[in-house]
């Protein structure tokens, strides 16, 4: 059983920089030598994201050290495949580079978007540059409707591991995909599905993985076709077949009204090496903020 104690929201922007107006979605957190980074996306008043970020304490996260003001991973070209949004899924830290994999967002007249998978690289954590105009994780015959909200797992001998969603039918419900690959930048072949939905759900989104103790652990989200999105759990001994334990997870409430209708898009890190915290969104998909929870050990 895992009992998460709901400790606040911690950001919600207040409308007045016009690139981030409202929203705060997809917090992706990562820990640096002497704080907590948050990258997030959040709206202009054409419901356009761009990326940015906050920098925590990390002894008390609630307290906002620094708000960066300026978008660190922008709109593309006109006609590309992150033209009408970018937002973040996965922040990945090896060969001391950041590789901020983030979902790229296209508006089209036949369906409200098409999302499909990017990559930005920095050395620094703040400057990213993206690694192509194209998508890194493209449309393909058994998936050519979405690619969405990747997470990277680095395994053994330089081998990679994306857990991403994908849906082979263009109204249809969408899960959890599984690809591998021996660099971070090319993705090929078909997915496979590492965690199906159940009857009367409608989708399985984010996927956040760690390998721990021989095992493998993922946190997700859930919804059903009228039913607001739930955090969800699943474990596995090979990383191909999971098991889904969405009721060993537990969350302590703390009465606040930002997230009493929703949690969503979980993001795990930890903290000082005994501390683990949990970033999420709540109400509105982002619309409240995100904020976190800890885990009781």
């Amino acid at each position: 059983m895992q009992v998460w104690e709901k400790l606040g929201r911690i950001y919600c922007p207040n409308g007045d920089n016009s690139l981030f107006k409202t929203h705060a979605y997809l917090p992706t957190p990562t820990v640096l030598e002497d704080r907590i980074r948050v990258y997030f996306a959040s709206y202009d008043k054409n419901k356009r994201g761009r990326i940015t970020f906050i920098d925590l304490d990390k002894e008390n996260p609630k307290k906002i050290l620094y708000i960066h003001n300026k978008p660190i991973v922008n709109l593309g070209e006109p006609g590309t495949f992150d033209c009408d949004g970018v937002s973040p899924s996965c922040i990945f830290r090896k060969y001391n580079k950041f590789f901020l994999y983030y979902v790229g967002w296209q508006r089209t007249e036949a369906v409200p978007f098409m999302l499909y998978i990017g990559l930005a690289e920095s050395d620094d954590g703040i400057a990213f540059k993206k690694y192509s105009r194209a998508p890194i994780l493209d449309r393909i015959d058994e998936e050519r409707f979405i690619r969405s909200a990747p997470f990277v797992i680095d395994e053994d001998n330089n081998k990679y591991t994306m857990y991403y969603v994908s849906s082979p039918r263009l109204w249809g419900e969408y899960c959890i995909y599984r690809l591998e690959s021996w660099n971070l930048y090319c993705w090929n072949g078909v997915g496979k599905i590492a965690i199906p939905i159940k009857p009367r759900e409608f989708g399985i989104g984010r996927p956040y993985a760690i390998k721990e103790n021989n095992i493998y652990r993922m946190w997700y989200s859930y919804r059903g076709n009228k039913i607001p999105y739930k955090i969800g759990y699943a474990e596995s001994i090979d990383g191909y077949v999971w098991k889904r334990k969405d009721e060993d997870i537990v969350f302590i409430d703390n009465y606040e009204t930002w997230d009493n209708e929703m949690m969503c898009v979980p993001y795990i890190i930890d903290v000082g090496g005994d501390k683990r915290l949990m970033f999420y969104n709540g109400n509105g998909m982002g619309r409240s903020g995100f904020g976190y929870a800890k885990l009781h050990r």
